[in-house]
């Protein structure tokens, strides 16, 4: 994110709050701090404003912006879980647990060539000395066209329907996003093929 994108983020919310307290101001130092930790954890600013939006229009006048962080971490959390399960465990080190389950699928039966031709790249990369976060987003974009077409299409099902609730509170460039990481989360699971960082 730039900081441009960052400061249209803060306004946006700095409106939409003045908005629900009913006159306009600027964020406290405080507020803008809580602001900033939505940004920073990825929480979606649309997000942020349908919530702020409903307390509105539900009457609700809250003194501070720290009394909507609970509403805003439960509608995220809600958000999250339609990505995809629980994320995998991760090991910031090569020779932990994602290195040894992506070894392992090597050896699997059930994995297309394609597919196991892949992983060997890409571990062999990762041995290399390669960042294992852009070993993840290759991996990422590649699956789905490797991927047995059966399980991408039960993985491109299960996430339009878990995300079909949040459509309206995500931007287009958002849910787009959002879809892209939660099919490949649920290609990877079905595969067991964690995430290395």
């Amino acid at each position: 994110m730039t900081p441009s994108d960052a400061k249209r983020y803060h306004r946006a919310v700095e409106v939409a709050w003045g908005r629900l307290k009913g006159r306009p101001g600027l964020l406290s130092p405080r507020e803008f701090g809580i602001v900033e930790g939505w940004r920073q954890r990825g929480i979606p600013e649309g997000l942020v404003l349908e919530v702020l939006e409903e307390r509105r229009r539900t009457g609700a006048q809250p003194r501070s912006l720290a009394y909507v962080t609970r509403s805003i971490d439960e509608a995220w959390t809600a958000v999250a879980a339609g990505r995809a399960a629980a994320p995998e465990p991760r090991a910031p080190t090569p020779g932990g647990a994602p290195e040894s389950a992506w070894t392992a699928g090597l050896e699997r039966s059930d994995l297309s060539p394609a597919l196991r031709t892949l992983l060997a790249r890409l571990l062999a990369s990762l041995r290399e000395g390669a960042d294992a976060t852009a070993l993840d987003v290759e991996l990422d974009e590649t699956l789905p066209r490797l991927a047995p077409p059966e399980l991408v299409d039960v993985a491109e099902r299960e996430t339009a329907a878990a995300l079909a609730p949040f459509r309206a509170r995500m931007s287009a460039a958002e849910l787009a996003r959002t879809r892209l990481r939660a099919r490949a989360d649920r290609l990877r699971a079905a595969l067991g093929i964690p995430r290395l960082g």
